[in-house]
């Protein structure tokens, strides 16, 4: 098996569901969303999942897209609105994940909290504790929602981490509090590692959780000068993350973020693919028929333009990514910033 490509969304922020076709386009099958706590529980143990932030989830599952359902969001019914600390607000946390499951019992997995070990998304108690306590609170809360989904004898795929980086420290502390033994895999937003340091990072992560504990990928991408940079970075990044044995990947974001720009694989405005997506479209084409990603080494040096590296790594021969397939297995080689974007791409559409 290789990595699982996917892509981040943002429908419960009020995107336009016309972009699940984009997505189909694409070739995504995977996509990383949520649904508004506080829109939907606005009355203690009620729930009106027919609010317009939760209308997309019932389309994507039946285009047969694979939903992971990120929960981060606090409920001003609970703990003053911050991201919750108490037993109660817990309670209710998990309660909210096993109504959302028995309402759409088709989604794959649910991520519990987003970038906990950042402060980016957490508020209040959480937001202002200690290092030493943010573990705490973040294994209490996965705690809660493992136990909910054993009552209610739920059986999904719980996800957990979602940490901002490699947080190794992070994920030693919730091993010592038995959060990872009730987790079927840790994801991890790796924005602050360039891929060529992932796999030796990926490596320390391994000898603290363990090597047979999934990892997921749930948000990659970087802050591009333009949206010709991008391509590049996903081949990278796939390089690599493949040959470390990352079980799937979401690139963020499926469309364009204002804070982000450059990192969209579709041009809302155009209604087609960028650089990025083209690039997409045909690695994930090419990634389900293999069996196997492995890194060439020594890693070529950045400095090499995209027709030396298939020159020198694939005899000259015109193949549709940075990569090519042995049967089996597959081969590939991480590359650097191509000549141009639009050469890149050329490559791409050769196949």
């Amino acid at each position: 098996m290789t990595i699982r490509l996917g892509a981040q969304t943002h429908f419960s922020q009020g995107w336009n569901t016309s972009l699940l076709d984009a997505a189909a386009n694409l070739g995504v099958d995977g996509i990383r969303d949520s649904v508004p706590w506080g829109a939907i529980e606005k009355a203690a143990g009620k729930y009106d999942f027919s609010v317009p932030q939760a209308a997309w989830l019932d389309q994507a599952l039946q285009k047969g897209l694979a939903v992971t359902l990120t929960f981060a969001n606090a409920n001003a019914l609970y703990d003053r609105g911050y991201t919750v600390y108490s037993d109660a607000g817990r309670e209710a946390f998990a309660n909210f994940v096993v109504a959302t499951l028995q309402r759409y019992p088709n989604v794959s997995a649910v991520e519990i909290g987003n970038e906990y070990n950042s402060n980016s998304f957490v508020t209040g108690p959480v937001a202002t504790s200690s290092a030493a306590n943010r573990d705490d609170y973040y294994a209490k809360l996965v705690a809660a929602v493992d136990s909910a989904l054993n009552r209610a004898g739920l059986d999904v795929e719980l996800v957990g981490g979602a940490t901002h980086s490699i947080p190794v420290d992070y994920f030693a502390d919730l091993k010592a509090l038995g959060t990872l033994g009730l987790l079927d895999a840790v994801s991890i937003h790796p924005y602050t590692t360039p891929p060529e340091q992932f796999a030796d990072q990926i490596e320390v992560l391994r000898g603290v959780i363990g090597k047979d504990m999934a990892i997921k990928v749930t948000e990659f991408g970087a802050n591009f000068a333009s949206l010709d940079d991008a391509p590049a970075y996903l081949a990278k990044m796939l390089s690599v993350m493949g040959d470390a044995g990352i079980e799937s990947a979401s690139w963020y974001a499926l469309a364009r973020q204002s804070y982000f720009p450059n990192m969209e694989l579709w041009n809302t405005q155009g209604a087609s693919a960028t650089p990025a997506g083209e690039a997409f479209r045909v690695f994930d084409s090419l990634l389900a028929d293999a069996d196997v990603i492995r890194r060439s080494r020594p890693m070529i040096s950045l400095t090499c333009t995209l027709s030396a590296i298939m020159r020198r790594c694939f005899g000259g021969r015109r193949v549709p990514s940075a990569w090519r397939r042995a049967c089996p297995p597959m081969i590939s080689t991480a590359i650097g910033s191509p000549t141009s974007t639009a050469g890149f791409l050329q490559i791409l559409r050769s196949s």
